[in-house]
């Protein structure tokens, strides 16, 4: 099925390219603020909520885009995405190597509203070209696989990073690493390219095929 929707394994490596830094970035957010910028512990905290109220925000606006998008240009599902994922790389990169605490927040939590964009379109996408008799199992796949690479793989790979810059040595090592992982959505946006130049094609051969 996949070898017949290149649009759906595109939208996956993208949707799982995503979940690695968007965890990664969760999970070591209020180390970082710690650590680089020496904040208390409760005022670190106060980015992951600005960070996690962006993101809600982010994932709202996804599926609002989403929708409105279905009607004029099924292309346009993953391209709005590909463009959040685009911007979300710089918000993170300047996010984590700034040496201002104030911009920090500010672009650490743009990146976490941005990355999360692709949530609702990505799924609409997927479920579209996934036959009914399959989706059921196909759904749980990706949230099985979602969990076991994006959380399980996200913040081990910040913290594997951040010991290979010298964290026992260099406090900036985890905005250095965190730095690295905002490639990752770049790469995110170029799968979601890819998905969306044949998603509209995918979408009418599972039609056909249901």
């Amino acid at each position: 099925m996949l070898g017949r929707r290149p649009a759906l394994l595109q939208t996956y490596l993208g949707t799982v390219l995503v979940s690695v830094g968007v965890f990664a970035s969760a999970q070591w957010v209020v180390a970082f603020f710690e650590r680089v910028h020496g904040m208390s512990n409760s005022r670190a905290s106060l980015g992951l909520v600005w960070a996690a109220i962006a993101g809600t925000i982010g994932a709202v606006a996804g599926g609002v885009v989403a929708n409105r998008a279905w009607t004029t240009s099924p292309r346009a599902v993953l391209l709005t995405p590909a463009a959040c994922a685009f911007l979300a790389c710089p918000a993170l990169f300047f996010g984590a190597t700034t040496e201002n605490a104030t911009l920090a927040v500010v672009l650490y939590s743009l990146a976490g509203g941005l990355s999360l964009v692709h949530a609702a379109p990505a799924a609409a996408a997927m479920q579209g070209m996934i036959p009914d008799r399959m989706r059921g199992f196909v759904s749980s796949l990706i949230a099985s696989l979602l969990t076991l690479i994006g959380l399980g793989g996200g913040p081990f790979l910040a913290g594997a990073l951040s010991d290979y810059f010298g964290s026992a040595t260099n406090p900036a090592s985890l905005g250095t690493a965190l730095s690295a992982i905002s490639v990752l959505y770049l790469w995110a946006a170029v799968h979601f390219v890819l998905a969306s130049r044949t998603l509209k094609r995918d979408l009418e051969l599972n039609a056909r095929e249901a």
